[in-house]
């Protein structure tokens, strides 16, 4: 099976910290937002689940998958409780490769085509860049992420997909060695539905698929408008690493000149 995710991003509000990051119990709560009657179909449904500790390092090559819109990383993955849990979580470590195939959308809302497993990175990578290999790829970012994940639903979301996630992630420069954190810092929220089709589906049907699963993505944060809010755009953590990479290299020779 091949796994498409719709995916679109957001900035954290107050009012979404307020409403949902003072539960933590692992259960299904409906809660009411303001504004809304007392109509069950118009409430918002949802779970917190244990958070996550990432280190995600990315590698292309001269940027060649970039521009063809591939993406492969390496995900270092450990599943912890969150403080406030009253159920205690055991502690999970896995480690993968991934690779990412956008099919439509751009760094802020995309669907793409996600793949696991390393042996299917050395695959797609020799589709985009004859004869490489993973090992001979270069690191362009290293980063760790702490990420609040929640499953949410409405009456009317749910009756085309079981369950939206929503995760906030904090992102921060990862070192290599050691637990130091780097300067960099970016705070962004996203959310998220996935589906799985059968290998060797059509490209045109797994569009039509990532098609229909943004509409409903679309319609659901639409209904929450106060909770996910169009205004201000959101920045991706890539892209908004990248920006800091460049404005630290900028503050660097600015220095150098005066120096």
């Amino acid at each position: 099976m091949v796994q498409l995710e719709v995916e679109r991003k957001f900035v954290p509000t107050i009012d979404f910290e307020s409403r949902m990051s003072g539960f933590h119990n692992p259960c299904r709560v409906p809660f009411p937002l303001v504004g809304y009657s007392d109509d069950p179909s118009k409430w918002l449904i949802y779970s917190r689940l244990p958070d996550k500790l990432v280190r995600d390092t990315y590698f292309d090559l001269d940027n060649q998958l970039a521009k063809n819109g591939v993406w492969i990383r390496r995900r270092q993955e450990l599943v912890v409780s969150s403080l406030g849990y009253t159920s205690a979580f055991s502690y999970q470590e896995c480690e993968s490769w991934q690779t990412k195939v956008r099919l439509g959308g751009d760094f802020v809302d995309s669907q793409v085509e996600e793949i696991e497993g390393e042996r299917e990175a050395e695959v797609t990578l020799s589709e985009h860049i004859p004869g490489a290999r993973l090992a001979g790829l270069a690191t362009i970012a290293d980063l760790r992420t702490h990420r609040r994940t929640w499953e949410v639903c409405d009456a009317e979301s749910s009756q085309y997909v079981q369950a939206i996630r929503v995760m906030l992630d904090t992102v921060s420069e990862a070192a290599v060695e050691g637990t130091h954190i780097g300067v960099f810092r970016h705070d962004v929220g996203e959310v998220e539905v996935t589906t799985e089709v059968e290998e060797g589906t059509d490209k045109t049907s797994k569009q039509i698929t990532v098609d229909s699963l943004r509409c409903v993505l679309h319609e659901f944060m639409g209904r929450h408008g106060r909770l996910f809010p169009e205004e201000p755009k959101p920045v991706g953590k890539l892209s908004a690493y990248f920006q800091w990479v460049e404005s630290t290299r900028a503050s660097s020779k600015n220095s150098s000149r005066k120096s």
